[in-house]
């Protein structure tokens, strides 16, 4: 994915509608690269398909997300993180997040 996002940075694409990716079978992306690669852009509606994802890859990736389709195994530490002070529930981080 990496060589794909470079070469749209280097058309000078800095805007991203909608950004879906299947990313649920082993082994998925790292979360840094999924940060390195996003993190020049701004993405608007975010539906990369990694389970358990969390709030601060997303955030870390784009400050302009407004709509997130997420992913859940059930793990409640992660259920948790989303809706802590910090994850989802955060207006300063996530202001138009629905």
């Amino acid at each position: 994915m990496t060589a794909l996002f470079q070469w749209l940075r280097d058309r000078h694409v800095r805007k991203i509608q909608k950004i879906t990716v299947v990313d649920n079978e082993p082994p998925s992306h790292q979360d840094s690269k999924i940060v390195e690669c996003l993190q020049k852009f701004d993405v608007e509606l975010w539906e990369w398909e990694k389970m358990d994802l969390s709030s601060e890859v997303i955030w870390k990736s784009s400050k302009y997300v407004q709509k997130i389709w997420l992913h859940s195994s059930g793990n409640e530490a992660v259920l948790q993180g989303w809706s802590a002070r910090g994850g989802f529930g955060d207006r300063e981080k996530f202001p138009e997040v629905s």
